[in-house]
């Protein structure tokens, strides 16, 4: 198989798998990549590898024009739902703001009729936006802990999850919305001030930030209707190592709110596991096995990422 990719982690991992040639990006039978629109494709090209998991750099029409076969791993989905819920039990339980006034030596009012209760997720119901890998593996995860796990019905498999038809009626019944869609044409701006004004609970985001709206994330969380949010994902991102704001409104000063730059599918693990999935998933697509390319068709043609 010839393929492309110019990420030196990949290029590095090469030279284990020798049934695999490095190519031209022209001559490739494979491209690996994030990013694909018009302007990327050469008469080779027969299948696009996106080496994670969201497609929303993807033009999904222009693939469906050409019959080009997309593929993707989600081998680091369990971290991201990992991180998902430490930022949920981060929020929760105020463990950012209780760690910056304990290095000053303040207790958090430990001593007196002020001193503030963390909020267990022990008999809270968590709502589940996105059934897929992350969110069968944050399920998985918090089962122990919640009282219910409730999500929407789109005909799947959810093990023991309670169903709701629609996301405003998931927010209306969830103490904890854990947003885990990819970013598409149909999720984009979903988690708007309508569906906040039904939360009245916790937010937490691992999909893409603009599947909530920020500026309605902000006047509910600044009022307390959304009473806090955690988030890995966000609106604004740096271009280089310039310190780089990650929201457009001033969600950063607000108390409530717990931040993490995009890491939760970045572990001690989970780049070796990314690179091994996509390599022998290539391994078979040259054998002919198409089995995991994903259903074209069930894809919103998502925008693209600048």
């Amino acid at each position: 198989m010839k393929l492309y990719v110019n990420d030196p982690r990949y290029l590095a991992a090469l030279k284990d798998y020798p049934d695999l040639t490095l190519t031209d990006k022209k001559d490739a039978t494979c491209v690996i990549t994030g990013r694909y629109t018009e302007k990327d494709y050469h008469d080779a090209h027969q299948y696009v590898f996106i080496p994670f998991t969201g497609h929303n750099g993807i033009d999904i029409d222009f693939l469906k024009a050409k019959g080009l076969k997309l593929f993707n791993t989600s081998v680091h989905s369990v971290f991201v739902a990992e991180r998902a819920l430490a930022l949920t039990l981060a929020l929760l339980g105020k463990i950012p703001s209780m760690h910056e006034k304990l290095r000053g030596g303040d207790w958090s009012n430990r001593f007196n009729e002020d001193r503030i209760p963390w909020v267990t997720i022990q008999n809270k119901t968590v709502g589940i936006y996105g059934y897929g890998a992350i969110g069968r593996a944050f399920h998985n995860y918090v089962r122990p802990l919640a009282k219910t796990v409730v999500t929407i019905d789109r005909q799947k498999d959810y093990q023991d999850a309670k169903l709701v038809p629609d996301l405003e009626s998931l927010a209306e019944v969830s103490d904890i919305l854990v947003v885990a869609t990819p970013l598409t044409q149909s999720t984009r701006h979903t988690v708007n001030a309508a569906v906040l004004s039904k939360l009245k609970g916790y937010l937490i985001n691992v999909g893409r930030g603009p599947i909530v709206e920020e500026a309605a994330l902000y006047e509910s969380l600044q009022s307390g209707e959304t009473k806090g949010f955690a988030s890995d994902v966000w609106y604004h991102y740096p271009k280089d190592a310039t310190l780089t704001s990650p929201t457009t409104t001033p969600l950063e000063t607000l108390d409530n709110v717990v931040m993490s730059p995009h890491v939760a599918g970045f572990t001690d693990r989970s780049t070796q596991m990314m690179i091994e999935d996509v390599f022998h998933t290539i391994l078979k697509i040259a054998k002919g096995d198409l089995s995991r390319a994903l259903n074209l068709d069930q894809l919103d043609n998502a925008p693209f990422r600048k």
